[in-house]
């Protein structure tokens, strides 16, 4: 079974970020519009980071390595909240996350990418894992 939530329901957005509709995950998003993706990168203080490796269960780039948390923004969230609920979801890890913590937003054919990096002082094991999506 994918480790996708097709039933989530996404907004849908214009290239200068204007909700401009709503859809299930599982319908394409038509030309011109996008929805919404959130990337974290999770940096200890001697600078290394952690990235996981998706679940060959995923719909897109199975068994890849990854960003160490990130999912799509449902509808109705800010990225802020979005980033949060990954962070919590995918880690453990709960933590404040501000607009200063977004430092790139990036667009590409259908999605616009918004990537934040976090510092944290919790060692490797003190995180826990979302099985699902490793």
């Amino acid at each position: 079974m994918p480790a996708d939530q097709l039933h989530e329901a996404w907004d849908v957005y214009d290239r200068q970020l204007r909700v401009v509709g709503r859809q299930l995950r599982a319908n394409p998003v038509t030309p011109g519009h996008y929805h919404l993706v959130v990337n974290a990168f999770v940096f200890n203080h001697q600078g290394q980071v952690l990235l996981q490796q998706r679940s060959t269960d995923k719909l897109n780039f199975p068994g890849y390595w990854d960003t160490s948390a990130g999912g799509a923004v449902k509808a109705g969230e800010t990225i802020e909240v979005a980033m949060a609920r990954e962070l919590r979801e995918e880690l453990g890890l709960d933590v404040p996350i501000t607009a200063a913590d977004n430092y790139r937003l990036t667009p590409h054919s259908h999605w616009i990418s918004a990537w934040f990096a976090i510092t944290t002082d919790r060692a490797v094991n003190d995180f826990t894992p979302q099985v699902e999506e490793l």
